[in-house]
């Protein structure tokens, strides 16, 4: 039986599908910045402090890009306060 062009893309969206499905149950790990216990780790650090994965902030297994934005984001926020909110 030949497989008509109906067909084929009815199985090509449900690779698709399944891909995506795939792909968000990778991602149990960045759930973990969210929790408040992670980002304590930030409250009364000033620009000074290296906010460097691994030397003052912990890092979380399989979520190191969410960490590292993080940390460069809040060293953002704080270069920021110092410098043009004062």
């Amino acid at each position: 039986m030949a497989c008509t062009g109906r067909d084929y893309r009815r199985r090509r969206h449900a690779r698709h599908r399944q891909a995506i499905y795939e792909r968000g149950a990778s991602a149990r790990y960045g759930y973990q910045i969210r929790e408040l216990k992670w980002r304590d780790q930030f409250v009364g650090k000033t620009v000074a402090d290296p906010l460097k994965l691994g030397v003052d902030i912990a890092n979380i297994s399989g979520a190191t890009l969410s960490c590292r934005h993080m940390a460069d984001g809040i060293k953002r926020l704080l270069f920021l306060q110092q410098n043009a909110l004062r």
